[in-house]
């Protein structure tokens, strides 16, 4: 007790002697009245007296504040902005501030307890059509954020930790905070209980698009009959996208293939079969990535039970493609942003191409990847391949200047007039379909750089 005592001690006095930081943030100009914070740590202090005095001295030696700052700001304590006086609306500014670190871990300490008591919005999707008609396609329905629905509902996979919404980027950005990273995750897991709602509880499939500054696309919302608020406490689903487990400051993944290997042996031992598993590996090229070898393993394991899964972000390579090829019960796979791997191990077209003669209760497909091609539509052309799919949305490559050979795509979809509900394929930068089942003609929409339209069936 002595020991931890005194390693309390020490900690709370490093604390106290860097107690006040002074922080520089720079707001870049990326176009379009939007701005880019950067920011960095000035000096650390033990008093406020110090960390004013340093704030004025870097204040004076910062170029946004040249002929006009200390005349501005004399005999002033920080903060310091550069907006007050330099800024004109264009153009880069600056501010300097002096961060009481106890007093923003109170702060942080009190939101997060308040989020995590939150009650959740009168949800969307409460105005969206009626389960039982099954209704599919976009519709015209505002989007809903719900900044506290990760700290509501914590991630269950080990080694998540939990940030407030603020701490992440982009936060408010966008005319309604629908720019914010925190948003875009929870897009990502409204698609995958959209998915989940189709597959286990035969709902239906609905979704709007809005407007960004960053995309040359608009950005898609999902409207899932149930979500995380519905779903936290499911152990049927090992849920790995989730804020907790990305790094609020780097933005790398904590999912590891230790922790993702614990969920499903915690599930295993509570003799509770996988149905979903969700994983966002956040990003594809770094170090701290997830690795594919692990993924593969994590779907071996929950082959006999899994019914959804969804990747994004993540490395794929043949051998997830191959566990993915072992779930015979498989009715919902997204595939979304994620790296090709390398080497002998590479995915490959031909690697999808026997999921999908694999899986023939698949519902639900949504691959946005090169990785689909002319053996994919090969197999889905062919006898017998997943007759009961009713959301197909397949984007083979935003970049690739040539789609797949438009013949192979018509025999694909030629026989699926009647089930398939959802058909979205190589999309234009409007979100329209370039095919569209049992249609003939031309697609009329907004032809993407370098990409041919192509004739309808």
């Amino acid at each position: 007790m002595d020991t931890e005592r005194r390693n309390k001690e020490k900690a709370a006095a490093a604390i106290m002697a860097r107690r006040f930081c002074v922080v520089l943030t720079k707001y870049v100009d990326i176009g379009n009245y939007q701005y880019e914070p950067e920011k960095s740590v000035v000096g650390e202090f033990a008093t406020r007296e110090e960390a004013n005095e340093a704030a004025w001295l870097k204040m004076t030696n910062t170029w946004h504040f040249e002929e006009w700052g200390e005349k501005e700001y004399a005999g002033k304590p920080p903060p310091y902005s550069s907006i007050d006086v330099y800024h004109d609306g264009s153009g880069e500014y600056a501010e300097i501030e002096v961060v009481d670190r106890v007093a923003e871990f109170k702060w942080k300490k009190r939101r997060l307890a308040e989020a995590k008591a939150s009650i959740p919005p009168a949800n969307a999707k409460a105005n969206v059509s009626d389960p039982s008609q099954r209704k599919f396609g976009k519709i015209d329905l505002s989007f809903l954020i719900d900044e506290n629905i990760f700290a509501r509902n914590l991630c269950r996979i080990p080694g998540g930790v939990t940030c407030l919404p603020s701490d992440y980027p982009h936060y408010g950005g966008g005319t309604e905070g629908q720019e914010s990273y925190a948003y875009q995750i929870q897009r990502l897991s409204d698609r995958n209980y959209a998915m989940r709602g189709l597959c286990l509880d035969g709902y239906g499939a609905e979704y709007s698009t809005f407007e960004t500054s960053e995309a040359s696309m608009p950005a898609v919302v999902w409207y899932p009959r149930t979500n995380l608020n519905d779903h936290g406490d499911d152990e049927t689903i090992i849920d790995g996208c989730h804020l907790d487990l990305i790094d609020s400051t780097s933005g790398d993944t904590r999912l590891t293939g230790r922790n993702l290997h614990a969920a499903v042996a915690h599930a295993t031992a509570s003799r509770k079969p996988v149905q979903c598993l969700f994983l966002n590996g956040t990003d594809p090229e770094s170090a701290n990535s997830i690795s594919a070898d692990e993924i593969a393993s994590a779907i071996t394991k929950c082959s006999n039970t899994l019914l959804c899964v969804s990747l994004s972000e993540c490395v794929l390579n043949a051998n997830i493609l191959a566990s993915l090829a072992s779930c015979s019960t498989l009715r919902g796979l997204i595939i979304d942003g994620c790296s090709l791997g390398s080497g002998g191990e590479r995915a490959t077209d031909a690697n999808l191409s026997a999921v999908l003669r694999a899986c023939s209760e698949l519902r639900w497909l949504f691959i946005q990847s090169p990785v689909f091609g002319e053996h994919s539509w090969g197999a889905l052309a062919s006898e017998g391949t997943c007759l009961g799919l009713e959301v197909m949305w397949v984007d083979e490559d935003r970049a690739r200047a040539h789609h797949s050979d438009p013949n192979s795509i018509r025999s694909a979809l030629a026989g699926r007039v009647d089930k398939l509900k959802l058909c979205m394929i190589n999309p234009d930068l409007q979100h329209v379909s370039r095919y569209v089942a049992g249609r003939a003609g031309r697609m009329q929409g907004v032809k993407r750089s370098g990409s041919a339209m192509t004739t309808n069936i």
